[in-house]
């Protein structure tokens, strides 16, 4: 009984858990706003917890007191000085702040839901920044699907992951999942390469997608969720994913591969300007359906 209750304990320590190189968290730098971080990382918090308060210029006692206790993030510049001075290259984060407030938790690098909503992400969604005002900039993601149901199920599943709500709203024929955060804007478009705005020849398989071959199955699913499917041809099923970007449709070609799916293309379709990923190979298919669709770990 111990040992159980020893695995969920760590279960639930590594769920909000997000490893970054301090030149990944540079990247935060360029919102505009204060960043701040709360850390979930032993050697980090070890130095934290026997830090002298005055030898950081500037931050009261108080301040270095709430950051111990994971009471109040810490700004990104004195995890920076904190970081550079004990030669720390890497840190486990467990949430990301604007201005000290609103926040979105971070999951770990391998939960395979975060990589089967990346795949939706990049199947059929989007990053938006739009301007509200002279001074005033709205972060955004979209993701669109045909059903209702698929909707509401990815709103719980990107408040699962990132304790932010969504909203859905109708659109044209489809529905629309929206999530306002400039934090998860720009985790996106830093850490897992997702482009900001028009993304047809800036999409690419994202390169922490292609190192950890465990993830590329639910990455899969989720493309093929929001922009492939599975149809019958001449009698006997066959898969497709059509995309605009020929060289993402290479590159999926190729996480296909590795999961040993041979498929066709990527194939012009001139009627609808657009590419695909075909084929109607009996145990191509019969590996997709087994391997990929059949997958349930995707649900909240």
């Amino acid at each position: 009984m111990a040992s159980v209750r020893a695995e969920l304990i760590k279960l639930i320590f590594h769920y909000y858990n997000m490893k970054f190189k301090l030149s990944e968290l540079e990247k935060f730098n360029c919102s505009g706003k204060r960043i701040s971080f709360i850390s979930q990382d032993e050697i980090f918090d070890y130095i934290l917890q026997g830090l002298n308060p005055k030898a950081i210029k500037g931050v009261s006692n108080r301040s270095v007191y709430y950051w111990k206790c994971k009471q109040r993030p810490i700004p990104l510049k004195y995890l920076f000085d904190i970081c550079k001075e004990e030669n720390i290259n890497s840190i486990n984060v467990k949430s990301i702040h604007v201005n000290g407030g609103n926040f979105i938790c971070l999951p770990c690098i391998k939960n395979p839901k975060l990589f089967y909503l990346l795949g939706l992400i990049l199947g059929d969604g989007c990053l938006s920044i739009s301007k509200k005002s002279s001074n005033r900039r709205s972060f955004h993601l979209q993701i669109s699907f045909k059903s209702k149901h698929t909707a509401y199920k990815t709103k719980k599943l990107v408040k699962k992951l990132f304790q932010i709500e969504s909203s859905v709203y109708l659109g044209d024929g489809c529905y629309n999942v929206c999530t306002f955060s400039k934090c998860l804007i720009i985790l996106l478009n830093t850490k897992f390469d997702v482009p900001i705005g028009e993304k047809y020849d800036l999409l690419r398989v994202p390169y922490i997608v292609m190192r950890n071959r465990k993830v590329i199955p639910f990455f899969i699913k989720g493309l093929f969720d929001s922009d492939g499917n599975i149809y019958q041809h001449r009698g006997k099923p066959a898969i497709q994913l059509r995309q605009k970007s020929r060289s993402f449709l290479v590159g999926v070609k190729d996480l296909l591969l590795c999961v040993g799916i041979s498929i066709g293309g990527p194939y012009y379709d001139k009627a609808n300007n657009s590419w695909l990923l075909w084929s109607s190979k009996i145990s191509s298919v019969d590996r997709f359906i087994k391997d990929i669709n059949s997958l349930k770990y995707t649900d909240p």
